[in-house]
């Protein structure tokens, strides 16, 4: 179980290569910030449940709680 981000979204490219995943900081610190940085991915509606069961279920990815979803 990796879960690093650029794990993730390997993963995610892998499994669905036909989705654009690009993801993007939620937040734009600028040249402030550090730590770990939150990002976020576009998913279309009618792949939504398979994508989010797969961060779930895949031991790259290790998703245990969905915090924001829009």
């Amino acid at each position: 179980m990796d879960g690093s981000t650029s794990t993730v979204i390997s993963a995610l490219n892998e499994r669905f290569p036909e989705h654009a995943f690009d993801p993007k900081p939620l937040v734009d610190r600028g040249e402030v910030g550090g730590g770990v940085e939150q990002l976020w991915i576009r998913v279309e509606p009618a792949s939504l449940v398979e994508v989010m069961r797969f961060l779930y279920d895949d031991e790259r990815c290790d998703f245990a709680q969905l915090c924001d979803l829009t």
